[in-house]
């Protein structure tokens, strides 16, 4: 479902798709390029859930990328969390 809500074609030629999904649906930076991403991702997809998951082995680092996770959930506007916001 996500190929035909997401535009992969500047990312998909000469690569392949699976990555391409991975990456448009991949939010690494600054909180304020994680909140941008997922207020992106979620008017575009009017998801009302998210999973979550990173790939960090050190347990400490790891538990740091959640707790900005959730303070950058915290910082969403009420119109983004209920799929009002305009994409």
């Amino acid at each position: 479902m996500l190929f035909s809500i997401l535009d992969l074609s500047p990312i998909v030629e000469g690569g392949d798709a699976a990555q391409a999904l991975r990456l448009a649906v991949s939010f690494i930076g600054t909180p304020d390029t994680v909140r941008r991403g997922l207020e992106s991702f979620v008017a575009k997809t009017a998801a009302d859930e998210l999973i979550v998951v990173s790939q960090i082995f050190d347990h400490a680092a790891r538990l740091h990328s959640y707790e900005l996770t959730a303070r950058v959930r915290d910082e969403l506007s009420p119109e983004v969390l209920s799929g009002r916001a305009a994409p």
